[in-house]
């Protein structure tokens, strides 16, 4: 187990080992809104569905007033900010470091910034997790194909160094161990767990496919036997997963 891992354990709720988790149900509920055409001009490989490219400008509502830009080219602001705040953009990103560095010298004298991140890899504090398992093999290749694109599929371990090396003082590093699934017995920790099993159940086709296929050399078909395995492991409570934020 890598020192990156708290050596906190959460508690284990005995009857969350009754089976696999049952209260999500089989399907997340379904929402309907009124839609532009423009959200419909959507991009499909492997059966998935992409969103459209972006192109003059975003659809964003009236009473917002934000930029679209792309945060690795040169930061061209005219004025610092009080409050920078990124979150969850691992593999999004290929220069880390440069990012805090425009952040540094855009960030008003006694301002803030704040980043959140995470670590792709799961693990377990007394779970049936092992070494090997299709869950293993998942974050071995979706970790093996960002990093081959050149992004940085973990950053969360990284952003304090990268932070402090930008210039930035006075700064605090918190390490949250997130469960994955019902399983905890703290009621706010299972809360956390049950979102967490849901993103991951709801988002594994978006995450993976492009990814794996074009990255990796895997087939669609190959894909979805692997998250169909997948999702039964993440569904097992007896597996006790969890990831670091």
């Amino acid at each position: 187990m890598s020192d990156q891992f708290p050596s906190n354990v959460i508690e284990l709720d005995p009857d969350a080992l009754d089976g696999q988790e049952s209260a999500l149900g089989e399907d997340s509920q379904s929402y309907t809104t009124s839609l532009k055409s423009s959200i419909l001009q959507y991009k499909y490989e492997n059966g998935r569905r992409y969103h459209a490219e972006i192109k003059d400008k975003c659809d964003v509502p009236p009473n917002v007033k934000f930029e679209i830009d792309d945060v690795e080219e040169d930061w061209l602001y005219s004025t610092p900010f009080d409050y920078i705040h990124c979150r969850f953009m691992a593999g999004s990103l290929k220069d880390w470091p440069r990012l805090m560095r425009q952040a540094f010298q855009h960030t008003k004298p006694g301002g803030w910034v704040e980043f959140q991140d995470f670590e792709m890899r799961f693990y377990t504090n007394g779970g049936e997790f092992e070494p090997g398992s299709p869950l293993d093999k998942w974050c071995d290749e979706l970790i093996a194909g960002i990093t081959g694109a050149g992004y940085d599929p973990e950053p969360g371990s990284k952003l304090k160094k990268w932070v402090e090396d930008a210039g930035f003082t006075n700064v605090t590093h918190k390490l949250l161990p997130i469960p994955t699934g019902t399983w905890p017995k703290d009621k706010k920790l299972k809360e956390i767990g049950a979102f967490d099993l849901v993103q991951f159940l709801e988002g594994l086709e978006a995450i993976s496919m492009r990814t794996l296929t074009t990255l990796r050399g895997w087939s669609a078909e190959e894909v979805h036997v692997l998250l169909a395995k997948l999702r039964e492991e993440l569904k097992n409570p007896r597996m006790r997963l969890q990831h670091n934020m």
